[in-house]
């Protein structure tokens, strides 16, 4: 039986994406983010491309440890890359996202099988929708958005 994932707050999800680009970019956060590079910053995390995803599993991106090497790897359905880099970006930076708040239950997954029973989890849609907060405040940095907005509009 997986854990109860912990809970956050908008304020405390915005934090933490911060303070995860902080560590990877430092001060200078230019938007938009390189997510690709951000997801490839993380320790024992990879980023790959999963042919077919969406069309046989119903997923756009997942999570899996790989059993050899214990190595993390965040896929994306390769079509989703290749063809829409908008909800490209969005999924790579949701998949962060599981990765920096749940990770206690994003380390028992292992396979596609073992991702569509965790979104069965009774709290998938807090999780889910977490995550997607994490996404957009990694893709939107508040500071960087707010700065290159003021040059524009005085």
């Amino acid at each position: 039986m997986l854990p109860d994932p912990p809970t956050y707050d908008v304020p405390e999800i915005e934090r933490l994406a911060r303070e995860l680009l902080g560590q990877h970019f430092g001060s200078d956060i230019i938007a938009p983010v390189d997510v690709d590079l951000l997801v490839e910053r993380v320790d024992g995390v990879d980023l790959d491309y999963w042919p077919g995803l969406r069309a046989n599993r119903g997923i756009e991106g997942m999570i899996a440890r790989d059993s050899g090497t214990g190595r993390l790897f965040v896929f994306i359905d390769d079509n989703l890359a290749d063809t829409q880099p908008t909800r490209y970006r969005m999924t790579v930076a949701e998949e962060l996202g599981h990765l920096v708040l749940h990770r206690k239950m994003i380390d028992q997954v292992h396979s596609p099988d073992d991702f569509k029973e965790l979104q069965q989890h009774y709290h998938w849609h807090g999780m889910e929708r977490n995550a997607k907060r994490f996404a957009a405040a990694i893709l939107m940095p508040a500071d960087a958005v707010t700065a290159h907005a003021a040059r524009w509009y005085p």
